[in-house]
Parts: C-alpha cells; sequence; structure tokens
C-alpha cells in the first residue's frame, strides 16, 4: 500500500480557502459585461472556448458548496456569454465541444433550465458526427483530421453520453458511450498499468502515442469508467478506474506529493482535471475505506501544498503551474482554475 503522509484536517479551513479561491478567480477574470472569464489575469480577451467550460465548472462547483441560487445568474450570463462570442456552441474540436456539453449538463442539473440540456444534447449530436471506422472506430479530434483519435476526445464523449442517459434513459446515449469505452479500452489504455496514451494517427499512420502521458486523460478516463459503473453497476469498470488512478499518483506525482509541473496554456488546466475526475473516484460507494484515505490524502496534500507555497502572497490569489512556487508573472486562466478545481475538490472531501 503506498503511505502518503496524513494530513491534519483542521490545519486549514478549506470551506474558506475555497470561498477565497473562487473568489479570486472571480475578482481577477470574470468579465461581468461579457458574461466570460478573461484569458488571464491581464484581461485578455482571446477566446479559448474549452478553458470556458471549465470556467462554467467552476460557478456550479461554487454555487453547489454555498447551496445558494445566487450563482444561477452569473450561469446564465455566461451561456449567452458563450453563445455570443462563439456565435453559436458549435466548435471545430470535438473534445471542446464535450467539456462545454459537459458542464452545461451540470448547469440543468443545478438549475434545471432546460436550455441548458437542450443545448448539451445539440452538442452530443455534434461530436458523435467525430466517429468513423480509421484505427476501428473512436472520435476524431477535430472536423480537419479525421484519422488523428485521441483520449480528450472519447473519454470526455463517454462521460457525456453516460450523463446524458441517466438523465433521459435513452439509449443512443448508452450504447454510443459503450461503444466508445470499449474502443478505448482496446485502443488506448494499457491494461496491464493502467495508463492511457493520448491518441493515435497524430502523424498519419497508425502509431500510438505511447510517451505522451498527460495528467487529464487518467482523469476523463477514470471518470468515463465511473459514470458507466453508475449504470450497470459491474465492479469491473471500478477496478479499472482504481488502476489508472493508482498508476497516474505514482507517475504524475514527486514521492506521492505534488502533482508535476505541465506548463501553461491548455497544459495549466490538466492537474485540475485529474483531481476533478479522481474525486468523483473517492466515494465511498465505490471505494474501500483504504483506497478512499489515499486518494483523499493525495488531493489534500496537493491543496496544502498549493496555499502554502503555490499562491501570491495577498488576495484576490494568483495561482501557478507549479503548484509548489508562487507566481513570478502573468497567470492564465487555464492556470487559476486548476487550482480552484484543486481546492473545490478538498472542500467537499470527507474528513475521515
Amino acid at each position: 500500500m503506498v503511505l502518503i503522509p496524513a494530513i491534519d484536517p483542521l490545519a486549514n479551513d478549506w470551506n474558506k480557502n475555497a470561498e477565497d479561491a473562487f473568489g479570486s478567480l472571480k475578482s481577477l477574470y470574470w468579465n461581468a459585461n461579457k458574461g466570460l472569464f478573461y484569458s488571464d489575469n491581464y484581461q485578455d480577451n482571446h477566446l479559448n472556448y474549452w478553458w470556458q467550460a471549465h470556467g462554467l465548472e467552476a460557478i456550479i462547483d461554487e454555487s453547489l458548496r454555498v447551496k445558494d441560487d445566487r450563482y444561477f445568474t452569473m450561469i446564465a450570463d455566461f451561456y449567452e456569454g458563450i453563445q455570443t462570442a462563439n456565435n453559436g456552441f458549435s466548435n471545430d474540436y470535438y473534445d471542446d465541444m464535450c467539456w462545454m456539453a459537459i458542464a452545461l449538463v451540470r448547469a440543468y442539473n443545478l438549475t434545471g433550465n432546460d436550455q441548458y440540456l437542450t443545448t448539451a444534447k445539440y452538442l452530443w449530436g455534434d461530436i458523435i458526427t467525430g466517429w468513423n471506422d480509421s484505427h476501428g472506430g473512436g472520435i476524431c479530434w477535430n472536423k480537419f483530421t479525421r484519422d488523428y483519435k485521441n483520449t480528450p476526445s472519447n473519454a470526455t464523449a463517454a462521460i457525456l453520453s453516460f450523463r446524458l442517459y441517466q438523465l433521459t434513459k435513452e439509449d443512443k446515449y448508452l450504447l454510443m458511450g459503450e461503444q466508445i469505452l470499449n474502443w478505448m479500452q482496446e485502443t488506448l489504455v494499457d491494461n496491464v498499468t493502467g495508463t492511457v496514451w493520448d491518441g493515435i494517427g497524430r502523424n498519419g499512420g497508425n502509431e500510438i502515442d505511447y510517451l505522451w502521458l498527460f495528467t487529464y486523460n487518467q482523469g476523463i478516463y477514470i471518470g468515463a469508467c465511473v459514470e458507466y459503473y453508475n449504470i450497470v453497476k459491474d465492479k469491473f469498470w471500478i477496478t479499472k478506474a482504481k488502476k489508472t488512478a493508482d498508476n497516474a499518483i505514482q507517475l504524475f506525482s514527486m514521492n506521492y506529493r505534488e502533482l508535476k509541473d505541465e506548463g501553461k496554456g491548455d497544459g495549466g488546466l490538466f492537474k485540475g482535471i485529474l483531481i476533478r475526475y479522481l474525486k468523483l473516484l473517492t466515494n465511498k460507494e465505490y471505494i474501500e475505506q483504504d483506497k478512499y484515505n489515499i486518494y483523499a490524502s493525495f488531493i489534500r496534500k496537493n491543496s496544502e501544498i498549493i496555499w502554502d507555497r503555490g499562491k501570491s502572497s495577498t488576495y484576490p490569489y494568483l495561482f501557478n503551474h507549479d503548484w509548489t512556487r508562487s507566481p513570478a508573472d502573468a497567470v492564465d486562466l487555464s492556470v487559476e482554475l486548476s487550482a480552484v478545481l484543486l481546492i473545490e475538490a478538498t472542500a467537499t472531501l470527507e474528513v475521515n
């Protein structure tokens, strides 16, 4: 068994820290006039569509934690803002649309606003047009490279499909999710170690990117397995999720402590996404107590590290992509969001 140093749950008030982290995100990045987040703390207006989707996830997390509908207006403003800025909701990248649709399903679950669910279903219909027989199946990365299939497009599409099935009980969502997950299992997952590879066919052939290893790919595969388990109740999928989680903690952390630095830009979001789905697995319905303790301690340890060493000295806080050092320059929205997702996960963990 991996032993991770124990953390005193009273050493920090994680509910307050999560409130401060989200407050910093809102203060430094939220553009109320446009209903969107700036792309960095210098108010860059460039639209990063998939970063924005995780911004919506952060709003939803905050609203759920405080158990208050005061953020419903912010969600509605975001919906209108992204629709205007993107000229609709469709995108050339299938994974980007998946992220947005996943967030909109959560927005529907929180608010009951049918518009969010309708748009998520519309996006799902666009996303599944990316499925083709190249490499035996799978959804391609974008609408221009039909032979390149990757984990970001497929694991997210599986999560979305399974969540839509759980809401609607329409078989088309379940069948598509199963097709995707089975294809991933056969093509992009090392069934011995649990490692999830990034993709196949990136350079035009049949090669798999065995050396392209990213935290968020592990996280979304974990999420797809958990969501499928929620439907079929077959522990096989929790076993798969645990294997990938155990491997990810070993592969991507420094001595089972902080997750490694994956840089700015898109990479800045990767760790927060792994944490989101590791937190999803960290549920006593799914896993035994000793495994729960390992995952919960790992999440809390990373929060302790970023809170003590990886943020700016004054509020509103900026967080660094290297969670062991305070930021020294501009901070991308992706990087700030990753920290917010981490701290939010810690605030909602059960304390043992």
